[in-house]
């Protein structure tokens, strides 16, 4: 059901930390968590309504009604601070990911740890986070269906191994 790519960006959760997926689709990560002890609270949120229905009958197979809530939401829009410890923000463009993070650039300093996993523009996509103040706690590329994917796990502010280079 879950692909390596998606393994590895649901690897990089912090475990028992409260989480939103941004752009869930299908809600194949906020599943895989809570099956895997990883969360106990996830929010599948994505801006279509088809894909949160899909969503909500994965969820409803897996019977996990109680532990995963879909919202719909442009973003981070409906992201209230303190909600959450970690977001998730996978499987879009470089550009649409900071788009994303612009947009809800009023949450960053409540929320320690982010996830990412930008399929193009990951050089743009980096020197972005550079200058705003993110630093890399971790990152790991994977090679799934003969394609390489690059997922990083984020902090904002200066603690960290390294900042963003």
């Amino acid at each position: 059901m879950i692909s390596e790519r998606l393994k590895a960006v649901a690897g990089m959760v912090t475990k028992g930390k409260k989480i939103a997926d941004i752009g869930t689709d299908h809600g194949y990560v906020p599943i895989y968590l809570v099956e895997n002890s990883i969360c106990s609270k996830v929010y599948a949120m994505d801006i279509n309504e088809g894909p949160l229905k899909i969503a909500d009958k994965n969820i409803a197979i897996h019977g996990l009604i109680d532990k995963i809530e879909t919202i719909q939401s442009n973003g981070m829009e409906k992201l209230e601070p303190g909600m959450v410890q970690s977001v998730v923000i996978a499987g879009m463009g470089g550009e649409l990911e900071i788009s994303i993070l612009e947009n809800g650039k009023q949450l960053w300093g409540s929320i320690p740890h982010w996830i990412f996993s930008p399929q193009s523009d990951l050089e743009k996509f980096r020197r972005y986070l550079k200058k705003n103040g993110f630093f890399i706690e971790d990152e790991a590329m994977i090679l799934d269906e003969g394609k390489f994917y690059t997922v990083l796990k984020a902090g904002v502010g200066t603690e960290g191994k390294d900042t963003v280079s």
